[in-house]
């Protein structure tokens, strides 16, 4: 009988390294972020003339965030989903009135929460609305492909 368990060595093997690799994937990537679930809405939902210039993310590290008691305040969020980081768009749109569509728009993407226009001053030359808005970035968005299931 252990004879003929040794030609199946490799398999096990094989099966054993498969699993360990899922365990560090599971590990590794449960925090993943797919950029492109924020910034392609960021994108495509520019219309009505809304013209897209820049736009920034930013995930802080854990350890670097402010501890409680800081001095630093948070603005009320109108979200339950964790906050993990920070989505700015800069553009520019040929009236307030698209800004705020844009806004709106925005705001129903999963992952983004707490929309707050940070500057819309007149562009240069009269060239419409130069507009600054940030996001809140919720847990929501993220990946978590080889996460374990939850059994939902």
């Amino acid at each position: 009988m252990t004879k003929k368990q040794d030609q199946f060595t490799a398999r096990t093997q094989t099966q054993a390294g498969s699993a360990a690799i899922n365990g560090q994937l599971t590990i590794l990537m449960t925090q993943d972020l797919p950029w492109s679930a924020l910034v392609g809405p960021a994108v495509a939902d520019a219309t009505d003339g809304v013209q897209v210039k820049q736009i920034t993310g930013d995930l802080p590290d854990e350890a670097a965030k402010p501890t409680a008691g800081g001095g630093g305040f948070t603005l009320p969020s109108a979200t339950k989903q964790k906050l993990i980081g920070k989505l700015t768009v800069d553009g520019l749109a040929p009236d307030k009135t698209a800004v705020a569509k844009y806004v709106d728009a925005l705001a129903q993407v999963r992952g983004l929460a707490n929309p707050f226009v940070t500057s819309a001053t007149p562009g240069t030359d009269s060239s419409g609305i130069a507009f600054t808005v940030q996001f809140d970035i919720t847990d929501a968005v993220l990946g978590g492909r080889f996460s374990a299931k939850t059994g939902k």
